[in-house]
């Protein structure tokens, strides 16, 4: 029997462990891939939010959750829930919040390659005036709680207060009052406006 010699044993070893290590297919781990639902049903000091989770990334989901704060990017360092492991759809209730503040609300999910975040989503509605509003969810749609309390247009642009009512049945322009001109029926059931201030298209410069 012809033995080979020691050089070409090498070579054929070194070729067979190079082959074998080009044919494994390394796996690639990368974070989850998720989006944030839309916080609805905020009662007292309670509201609901939650994440869809698309992409475990190659790896088990670990936690999940929502996180939220006052700030406008909330991470699992600031309040959050936890609601266990897996992918798909989790609903998630958030306690201990004011309904007087804006919260800034994203889903997170945790797999061994670190934590990723959903979009951030605000709990309330806020106009250029700084007022905020509550908002519900029905279906597919979003809907405002309150009344409208802003006396500005999206441009920026001061919309004309019209306390008269010869000026108010004859302005050609968009006008806005508070029901008996009293401020306090303004705040508290918002702002009347007729119809010019609705209807004119304004666009925001960019």
């Amino acid at each position: 029997m012809k033995k080979l010699p020691l050089s070409r044993l090498v070579s054929l070893l070194t070729f067979f462990v190079l082959f074998t290590a080009c044919d494994k297919k390394e796996t690639i781990i990368t974070v989850p891939v998720l989006t944030t639902i839309d916080v609805t049903n905020l009662i007292l000091n309670t509201g609901k939010s939650g994440g869809v989770i698309t992409s475990d990334g190659g790896s088990i989901i670990i936690a999940k959750g929502v996180c939220w704060s006052t700030g406008p990017n909330p991470t699992i360092a600031d309040r959050k829930t936890t609601e266990g492991a897996g992918i798909g759809a989790f609903i998630s209730t958030m306690n201990g919040i004011s309904p007087d503040s804006t919260y800034y609300v994203r889903a997170y999910a945790t797999n061994v390659a670190g934590t990723a975040y959903g979009n951030i989503v605000a709990s309330l509605l806020t106009d250029l005036d700084g007022n905020s509003y509550h908002k519900v969810t029905i279906g597919t749609q979003t809907w405002m709680v309150e009344n409208l309390r802003t006396t500005r247009y999206r441009t920026g642009e001061g919309i004309t207060n019209n306390k008269s009512n010869f000026i108010w049945n004859s302005a050609n322009y968009g006008a806005w009052c508070d029901y008996d001109n009293d401020t306090i029926n303004g705040k508290k059931y918002g702002k009347l406006y007729n119809w010019y201030a609705i209807t004119i298209v304004r666009y925001k410069k960019l």
